[in-house]
């Protein structure tokens, strides 16, 4: 049970270029630009372990305990962060779109990608989670374009 995360080596470049590290928040493993968590099947949601964590020298956001909702493609994580003491519960953060999603049929997903959703209620109000991500990250406004593409992502369950 696993799914995979590939990410785009647009993002992948432009983080880079801004000093911006991509890691694996464990159990979740990085291998090059592909990171990987346990997965497991729960009614219509895809529950995960670990997550991917970004840092820079002003700070970090990670992304952790994401739950796909596989009807809706929406995705909620844990937002860590060095701004709040606990991480936040951030409701469809990530939009899955596209891929061959057959989880009712065989339990995968392929090749769909995987974007920050454009606006989320965070902080008691509406947010865009790429702002969120720049100004946590210490990163000019406007180096996350809003509904940014993650990768290509592929999940594995059993049924």
């Amino acid at each position: 049970n696993t799914t995979t995360l590939k990410l785009d080596t647009g993002p992948v470049s432009a983080f880079s270029a801004v000093g911006v590290t991509p890691s694996a928040v464990k159990p979740a493993k990085l291998n090059g630009t592909t990171i990987s968590f346990p997965a497991k099947l729960k009614g219509k949601t895809i529950t995960h372990k670990g997550g991917l964590k970004l840092t820079t020298a002003a700070g970090f956001v990670s992304l952790e305990n994401i739950v796909i909702n596989y009807k809706t493609g929406k995705a909620t994580a844990d937002v860590g962060n060095p701004v709040t003491p606990d991480p936040l519960n951030i409701k469809n953060i990530l939009v899955i779109k596209g891929g061959k999603n057959k989880i009712a049929k065989n339990g995968t997903w392929n090749n769909a990608t995987a974007s920050l959703n454009k606006s989320v209620e965070a902080l008691g109000s509406k947010q865009d989670p790429a702002v969120l991500l720049a100004q946590v990250l210490g990163l000019p406004a406007g180096s996350i374009p809003t509904g940014q593409a993650l990768g290509k992502i592929t999940i594995k369950v059993k049924m």
